[in-house]
């Protein structure tokens, strides 16, 4: 009888575990998407989806030989797509801020990844322009580690994981089963905030589930602006849904493995675009689709060449923001659908005149007719000339964060003297080193 006690007390508690295991929705009214509210609404929703560190020469729509987004090529089939599109910093925190502001990173104070508050100018944003105007703003990132926009940057709501330097280090300490039993469920969002929809937490992390977190937002019969960032292709390159890609040439470390999460960032997008249209958010609405910089690979990319073989000055390098010389990590992708009634309107182009990330305020506020009175360093892209020129800014890096084989360890090391933790515990950029 002893023995059986004891087996019933051990069985009882994990039965639990599993039944929240299998139930991630289990007291919540469960995952159903329901139709939207404001489907006869006149304002149309707009929706900006970002794709971190895609590199446009990937897709087969410009040529790339690995078809590893089927779904993307499709849409931007019907896209008017602008193909020498430039971010204006290569490192997601500052290229957010810069599209979302509509200003080159030295005018909005967004300079580098982890600025600090006081040194960025939130109030001239495009999320405060269409708050005025009814729009509710919802904020969606599935990695919070180097990229602290939240609700203060005028969203009514931010979806993702916790934001704090705790996130560098749980995500590291967090694969143990129970953990990744709880990680996506209702509770496991409350014992564990860094870890619930962490793409970071690569072992458990189900993109898909994030995408029903956004819609959740979305709801309440105003019109939507929605922000949201896919964090799949950033470095280390790793999922546990991810699947191989089987390309030709030399194998080249950790490419064949951004190749792959490319392929997965392509399925969470076609599940996210699905669910949109389920809910009623595509009857109206406007979409732009981004990346926030590319990536540089070694024995990927050919850059510049150096004028004199002596010089010490780098033409070239890796990942991304470490150097303005290696193009591939500046060239961006920029694309722009719009719907009425469900359908596409647009006309289906390719446009070849430079344009920028800080672009896109200017043009949306310019579509709705809306008026903000912001000074805007961008242009709204039907007006952009073919004499155009865009600014690039380089970015604080280390030498670590360069090297075609990056060590974590010294990242660290490298990094520990360049960033401190505040009292609300987000880390944050040294101020001097600006």
């Amino acid at each position: 009888m002893l023995a059986c006690l004891r087996a019933y007390r051990f069985f009882l508690p994990t039965l639990m575990l599993f039944g929240l295991a299998l139930f991630p929705y289990w007291g919540e009214g469960g995952s159903e998407i329901q139709k939207s509210e404001s489907d006869a609404q006149t304002k149309p929703n707009v929706f900006i989806v970002g794709i971190d560190a895609l590199r446009p020469q990937e897709l087969a729509y410009f040529g790339g030989q690995h078809d590893v987004t089927p779904f993307l090529d499709q849409i931007l089939q019907h896209a008017e797509v602008f193909s020498q599109n430039y971010t204006p910093a290569a490192r997601t925190h500052a290229a957010w801020v810069a599209l979302l502001s509509g200003r080159y990173p030295y005018h909005n104070g967004a300079r580098f990844n982890l600025t600090e508050d006081d040194l960025i100018d939130k109030e001239h944003l495009l999320t405060r322009a269409l708050k005025q105007e009814g729009y509710r703003t919802v904020w969606g990132l599935d990695e919070r580690r180097f990229n602290n926009i939240d609700q203060s940057y005028g969203f009514d709501a931010a979806v993702g994981p916790k934001v704090g330097a705790a996130d560098f280090l749980i995500t590291k300490f967090s694969d143990n089963p129970l953990v990744n039993l709880l990680s996506n469920t209702w509770l496991g969002a409350k014992l564990f905030p860094y870890v619930y929809g962490n793409r970071a937490n690569f072992v458990t992390y189900i993109p898909y589930q994030f995408n029903d977190e956004l819609i959740k937002e979305m709801h309440g019969g105003q019109p939507v602006f929605l922000g949201a960032h896919l964090t799949l292709p950033h470095y280390p390159f790793i999922n546990h849904l991810m699947k191989p890609v089987q390309y030709e040439g030399d194998e080249v470390f950790h490419y064949r493995n951004y190749l792959s999460m490319l392929e997965l960032a392509d399925r969470q997008l076609a599940d996210l675009f699905t669910k949109l249209d389920n809910a009623g958010f595509l009857t109206n609405a406007i979409i732009y689709i981004i990346s926030d910089h590319g990536e540089g690979f070694p024995k990927v990319d050919t850059g510049l060449e150096k004028g004199n073989p002596f010089s010490s000055f780098k033409v070239s390098s890796y990942g991304h923001g470490t150097n303005v010389m290696t193009l591939s990590q500046y060239h961006t992708l920029l694309a722009r659908l719009q719907f009425q009634n469900g359908k596409v309107i647009n006309p289906a182009k390719q446009e070849t005149h430079l344009t920028s990330l800080i672009d896109i305020a200017p043009d949306i506020l310019e579509k709705l007719g809306f008026q903000s009175g912001y000074q805007f360093d961008g242009i709204p892209l039907d007006h952009v000339a073919s004499d155009r020129y865009v600014i690039l800014e380089s970015s604080y890096s280390n030498e670590a964060v360069s090297a075609s084989r990056v060590n974590q360890l010294q990242v660290l090391q490298q990094s520990a003297e360049a960033y401190y933790v505040a009292k609300d515990g987000r880390l944050l950029l040294q101020r001097e080193f600006y």
